[in-house]
């Protein structure tokens, strides 16, 4: 049998000895090795009791990685399996690393399912279901895992779901009750409660806009849908894509409308004539009418005669100017007795003067001349 010869301290960590026999290196081990098995020099050993005294080391070690991993923060007892795997201890090594731990209160997974739900429910708002998915990782066992949960009553679980919702809807104030129903109903869902908690949480909220939020919120969504389409669409088809995008994120019908109204009027107040659509430009004309015709109704003579001319210039831009002859003569729309000879264009004014007096030069849009044909 091998006779230990000598026994020397190990120069990077002092708490290791080195073993040899007839002065050649055999294996190292801990102290609390060394002490347990009384190693010193001349003390004869057999096969079995260096497999046992290497064993008892592994042992050791891996208790000793451990206590290191432990030391950060509380572990489960699956965590510190998987790392002493990772350290690629055997599974006997492991198993009594482990029992070891218990005995010295190093690991107490009740303990620590109770305190990770409570960090869970603190710090993460976090429902039922996310919580044991979360023991689930760190493997809890399944019974362990349903009696802490067992104390996270439906209460408790209500109370931590409304002030998240809370939060949300505040944070959300600018989207509609639609979106921020939405976004509530996708967070709790996420946090791992069920929908009949989630739909109690969100009853109470008071999600009701009025009408200067409403007006607000629609500008804001609104126009960003308009920019994100405009570089593809135009005109009607924008129009729809817009009115559909504000319907699907839950805008009220009547406020879409209004909406897309006074954004259109915004767009052709800004937009020339000359750069309009054909559709565009019909619609400016038909807005300026209606608007002209409530204007007489009032009384309101000077606006309505600014908006008749405003209509007429705009319809000059439904016509195209090469139609007008030079030298020709036209009836004045709405004047039939007079007739107008052109001279000359310019964009979209006949030149010329009236028939039958004074040669005055003066601009009309051509969209105020008629061919003598079309008044025979």
């Amino acid at each position: 049998m091998p006779v230990i010869s000598k026994i020397t301290q190990g120069k990077k960590n002092p708490e290791r000895y080195n073993i040899f026999f007839e002065d050649k290196y055999a294996f190292s081990v801990d102290e609390a090795v060394l002490i347990r098995y009384q190693l010193t020099k001349g003390k004869e050993l057999d096969q079995w009791t260096i497999e046992e005294v290497n064993f008892e080391d592994e042992v050791r070690k891996a208790y000793n990685k451990a206590l290191y991993y432990l030391g950060f923060r509380m572990r489960s007892e699956g965590e510190v399996r998987q790392k002493l795997k990772e350290k690629e201890y055997g599974d006997a090594v492991i198993d009594e690393a482990i029992k070891k731990l218990y005995v010295h209160s190093f690991l107490d997974d009740q303990q620590f399912s109770e305190a990770l739900m409570r960090t869970q429910i603190k710090s993460g708002k976090k429902g039922p279901r996310a919580i044991q998915q979360d023991m689930q990782k760190r493997g809890i066992d399944k019974q362990m895992q349903k009696d802490v949960l067992d104390s996270y009553s439906e209460e408790e679980q209500l109370e931590v779901a409304k002030g998240l919702a809370e939060k949300i809807a505040l944070k959300e104030k600018m989207k509609t009750p639609s979106q921020i129903n939405q976004k509530i109903s996708d967070t709790l869902m996420r946090k791992g409660y069920n929908y009949a908690l989630i739909k109690l949480a969100i009853e109470d909220l008071d999600l009701e806009k009025d009408e200067d939020q409403w007006s607000e919120m629609i500008a804001d969504q609104g126009d960003k849908l308009w920019r994100k389409h405009s570089s593809k669409l135009t005109g009607y088809d924008l129009k729809s894509k817009v009115k559909q995008g504000l319907y699907q994120k839950g805008f009220p019908s009547e406020v879409i409308n209004d909406y897309l109204e006074k954004r259109s009027l915004k767009m052709t107040e800004q937009k020339p004539y000359s750069d309009m659509t054909e559709h565009e430009l019909h619609g400016e004309i038909a807005r300026l009418r209606e608007k002209a015709r409530k204007a007489e109704q009032l009384g309101i003579i000077n606006e309505f005669a600014v908006l008749e001319r405003k209509a007429t210039m705009a319809a000059a831009y439904l016509l195209d100017p090469a139609d007008f002859k030079p030298g020709e003569v036209y009836r004045i729309e709405g004047d039939p007795n007079v007739y107008f000879q052109i001279d000359y264009l310019k964009g979209r004014f006949a030149w010329g003067y009236r028939m039958g007096g004074e040669k005055h030069t003066e601009a009309l849009p051509i969209s105020m001349l008629r061919p003598l044909k079309e008044g025979k």
